[in-house]
């Protein structure tokens, strides 16, 4: 497998945030479509959505499971890495979402 590029990301909306003499910073609804992503080798990286640094995202509704997944950006800002959700049986994981055919959608914030 390989890391996540722009040709499996879909822009639903785009826009900008932050004034007009301060750090601006651009925000993206997007689709990850037909791919496979999280774990250690199907990466999430900024470059995917346009970006260098992501500072903030949402969190993530698979359309192929109906199941939201945690979503953060690395410490650098230079990934997003997907997370299960924690349950009273299990902490929380790393997740490998398998092909996404219906979607996985999330908004993500950076420059």
């Amino acid at each position: 497998m390989a890391n996540l590029t722009s040709a499996n990301v879909r822009t639903i909306q785009a826009w900008t945030e932050g004034g007009l003499n301060g750090k601006r910073r651009v925000a993206k609804r997007v689709e990850i479509f037909d791919a496979t992503v999280g774990g250690l080798t199907n990466q999430i990286p900024a470059s995917a959505f346009g970006m260098r640094v992501v500072e903030e995202t949402t969190a993530a509704y698979n359309a192929d499971t109906t199941h939201a997944v945690a979503t953060v950006p690395s410490a650098s800002g230079g990934a997003v890495y997907l997370y299960t959700a924690l349950d009273n049986n299990t902490d929380p994981a790393d997740a490998v979402i398998a092909n996404t055919p219906t979607g996985l959608y999330f908004t993500v914030k950076g420059y």
